[in-house]
């Protein structure tokens, strides 16, 4: 379901599930016989061993922890395991792995760290990569204290889309996008994290009326 080459951003309210869907869908690619990565800053193996107990489809995907590797430089890292060529790659967060790479090099600062990120992206977006695959990323980003999505504009330009994931008032989760160039539906979907193995997806509003 996603285009080859194409970036999402993905934000929302804490706890709302942005991992578990991201992950869900990542999932289901891997099923389907797709080339997928997940790259985590946050997580380690102990805490995705949490989520493989009430989503066992998890524990097959191919893992890059990067607190695994803090006494090495993050974006050799990224450079390396990322030169194979994936159809798909998943980046929780962008702030996380940005912080790893401007931490490990004195002086560097979070935006440059953010420029040398964007354009590994941009390098495997166009498949520059020894498998010539032409990489998609979903990449989980902040947002501002005004709930808009944190980064330079160049960021913003990257992303084909925008993608965010609300509670509503009555305490259910919501998923839609705000800004999506390959177009497809722009109406909110509501989900639940309550079945096992797999996000439901429920029914649908018209954007703004959630």
């Amino acid at each position: 379901g996603l285009v080859k080459g194409t970036n999402y951003a993905i934000v929302g309210d804490p706890g709302v599930g942005k991992s578990t869907v991201m992950l869900d869908i990542l999932s289901d690619l891997h099923n389907n016989g797709k080339k997928v990565l997940f790259i985590s800053g946050e997580m380690n193996s102990i805490d995705m061993h949490g989520y493989v107990k009430r989503y066992p489809k998890f524990g097959d995907l191919p893992i890059l922890f990067m607190g695994d590797y803090i006494e090495k430089d993050p974006m050799i890292i990224l450079k390396s395991i990322l030169s194979e060529g994936w159809d798909v790659v998943l980046i929780d967060s962008m702030a996380e792995v940005t912080g790893s790479i401007a931490d490990f090099h004195p002086g560097m600062s979070g935006k440059r760290a953010e420029t040398e990120v964007l354009n590994l992206l941009e390098k495997h977006n166009k498949a520059e990569n020894i498998g010539k695959v032409n990489t998609a990323f979903l990449v989980i980003q902040q947002v501002t204290k005004m709930g808009e999505f944190a980064g330079s504009n160049r960021f913003k330009h990257m992303m084909t889309g925008m993608a965010h994931m609300k509670w509503t008032k009555e305490g259910e989760r919501t998923f839609f996008f705000s800004k999506n160039r390959r177009g497809g539906d722009m109406s909110v979907r509501m989900f639940s994290l309550q079945n096992r193995n797999r996000v439901g997806w429920l029914g649908t509003l018209a954007l703004g009326q959630e």
